[in-house]
This record gives structure tokens, C-alpha cells and sequence, in this order.
């Protein structure tokens, strides 16, 4: 059965310090060796908190061996994460990050797979932006090149 999960927040911006750290050192990406913080970064939280109220891993929330998303993932999986990467800006929306995924989103998702995935994993990030999207603009506005 699908779960789906909703978190209504007042997130006011997206954070601009790529490549977005955790705003707390959460136990569990500790583990994976994950100790720098950001605490203007509320959107890692959200992410992590959306994962939990799906009922992920629920035994062990809060602890170091937390892994959410191991009933899907296995230690040395490829996992491909498909961002929406559409545009750079769009008319009057320009810099509004309408039409792709931010980078502090991203780098949550990113984390907690490498939590399953491990070293010996590999994870590939692929989208096919428009045509007229100016690629290098796109992932540079993203962080996505810092969170590389």
C-alpha cells in the first residue's frame, strides 16, 4: 500500500549555504561520518521528519542505527535519483526555484540513501532539463556542484 505524508511547516526561504549540512547532527548521519551543521538549513529537518511520519525504520527513530530507508534500499545498491531539473528560471518566476528541485532537498534525499547504499553504493542523480535550460546555471543555482 502507498504511504503518503504531509508536513505543513513555515519554512520561509530555502537555505544558500550549499551544500546544505544538517541544521542538527541527527545520530543516525552521524554514523555515516556526517558531523558539519547548518542551522539555517530547516529543510534537511523537514525532509528527515517527512521520512519518520512515513513510519520508515519507526523502531529505531532517534537512534544512531535509524535507516529509513533500508526496507528499500540495500547496502551496495546503484540508486537513481530523478530531481525535478526543468529550468533555470521561468518569466515572471525568475530565481523563484519554480521548476527545480532545490539542492537542500537533494542533499537530505542524498544522505539518507548513502546511510543504506554505503560506500560500496553507488548513487547517480539524472533529469533531462528542457532544451533551452542552461544546464551548467541550473546545478550551480541548485548547489548542486558543491554538494557533489
Amino acid at each position: 500500500m502507498p504511504r503518503v505524508s504531509l508536513l505543513r511547516g513555515f519554512i520561509a526561504q530555502y537555505p544558500t549555504m550549499a551544500p546544505f549540512h544538517p541544521s542538527l547532527a541527527f545520530p543516525e548521519v552521524a554514523r555515516a561520518g556526517i558531523r558539519e551543521i547548518d542551522i539555517t538549513n530547516s529543510v534537511y529537518s523537514a525532509v528527515r521528519d517527512m521520512l519518520a511520519m512515513l513510519g520508515l525504520d519507526r523502531r529505531n527513530f532517534t537512534t544512531p542505527q535509524w535507516n529509513p530507508l533500508g526496507v528499500y534500499i540495500r547496502p551496495g545498491d546503484t540508486v537513481v535519483i530523478k530531481p525535478n531539473l526543468v529550468l533555470h528560471e521561468f518569466g515572471p518566476q525568475k530565481c523563484a526555484n519554480c521548476l527545480t528541485t532545490h539542492g537542500s532537498v537533494i542533499r537530505a534525499v542524498l544522505d539518507y540513501v548513502y546511510l543504506t547504499a554505503g560506500p560500496e553504493g553507488k548513487i547517480l542523480i539524472a533529469d533531462a532539463p528542457l532544451q533551452g535550460a542552461d544546464f551548467e546555471r541550473l546545478t550551480s543555482d541548485a548547489g548542486l556542484r558543491r554538494i557533489q
